[in-house]
């Protein structure tokens, strides 16, 4: 699906009882050992306000803190202010990318153990919705920058 997400796509997600898969899960490349925070980035569709997708991320079967909707718009504010509650915006500063549609939202920090491939799961808790846009998953270490780079459509990071 074409969309401007970083390259262009985005993983269309349909989840969700009775009719949709109940969880979306991937296996990551190989991760050094060591705490990071994972931020769920996605695209939402304008056409999702009237559904509400909320969600679980499960990291190696642990259950992160903080749920996500993927029909939630980022809240207005600066980098420190969106990151100080959880939110960020993960694509570069152009006109139409920078509006509140493109979020990227935190759930939660996880040590990993040993360095190797991970499994992340995305768990529908309530809410039906086939028009779910993951973009991007970060998972960042927790003493780096967490804001910086954004990424263009293209792909390319965007350190400013």
């Amino acid at each position: 699906m074409s969309r401007y997400a970083v390259n262009n796509d985005v993983n269309q997600l349909p989840l969700g009882l009775p009719s949709r898969p109940i969880w979306w899960e991937m296996v990551t490349p190989p991760i050094v050992k060591g705490k990071y925070k994972i931020w769920m980035c996605y695209s939402r569709s304008k056409q999702s306000s009237s559904s509400n997708q909320l969600c679980q991320v499960s990291v190696n079967g642990e259950l992160m803190p903080r749920t996500f909707n993927f029909t939630e718009l980022r809240p207005k504010g600066s980098d420190a202010e969106l990151e100080a509650i959880g939110w960020k915006q993960y694509t570069e500063a152009r006109a139409y990318n920078t509006d509140s549609n493109y979020a990227g939202k935190l759930v939660g920090t996880y040590e990993f153990k040993t360095t190797q491939r991970q499994q992340i799961r995305i768990i529908p808790i309530s809410g039906t919705q086939n028009n779910n846009y993951l973009d991007m998953i970060h998972i960042i270490p927790i003493d780096d920058n967490q804001i910086l780079p954004r990424f263009a459509t293209d792909g390319t990071k965007k350190y400013n």
